[in-house]
């Protein structure tokens, strides 16, 4: 049977998994939309390190919270969202909370890591995120650029619908004049009729 290290154990869960402040390479891998405990809606994200290290596959999480009664807050959500790579024309489309955490999965950033306080536990608190600049192996999974939302919105187009090109024209054949044969007799449809009258006199 395996022996328990009960002292390290007992010192991990009073640090509560605590970081030495400064900035990390990390991955969003969950995501949920949902509300705060005063009803405000907020996504509950997990974000895992990829910074080569002892801390390295490291677990973080935060929430980001949508505080419409202050402009400010509203200012550092957009510009996170934005560093994100979910810009103004994601967000003009009108997607649902639970859409816009659907669009956070696997995006990464450069999150800047302080510390807090919680029950007699220090834990791990973003402070701040900055765009992704990778300066070696991206993790498995990572979307970058910005985001588009294909919503069921009619003013949103589909990826599915292109235009269809009307169908061009059948073209027809050039209708070929008849030379009339000298002599012969027209018929009507088959070229110009000859005048009638008397012969004209030849010199």
């Amino acid at each position: 049977m395996t022996e328990v290290d009960w002292k390290a154990l007992q010192t991990e869960a009073k640090a509560g998994g605590a970081m030495p402040d400064g900035d990390y390479d990390a991955i969003i891998v969950e995501a949920s939309g949902t509300s705060s405990s005063n009803g405000k809606p907020m996504i509950k994200v997990k974000w895992r390190i990829f910074t080569p290290g002892p801390y390295e596959k490291r677990a973080v999480s935060n929430n980001f919270t949508v505080s419409a009664e202050s402009a400010v807050a509203l200012r550092i959500f957009f510009d996170q969202m934005e560093r994100l790579g979910l810009g103004p024309d994601f967000f003009a489309a009108g997607p649902k909370m639970d859409e816009v955490a659907a669009h956070l999965l696997n995006r990464g950033a450069r999150i800047t890591l302080g510390s807090r306080e919680w029950q007699g536990a220090t834990l791990p608190d973003v402070k701040g995120i900055k765009p992704l600049v990778l300066t070696g192996p991206p993790p498995p999974g990572l979307v970058t650029g910005p985001a588009v939302y294909r919503g069921t919105s009619t003013n949103v187009p589909s990826p599915m619908s292109t235009p269809t090109a009307p169908a061009a024209a059948t073209p027809t054949e050039p209708i070929t004049p008849t030379t009339p044969t000298i002599g012969a007799t027209p018929t009507v449809g088959s070229g110009p009729v000859p005048p009638t009258g008397p012969p004209v006199p030849a010199f």
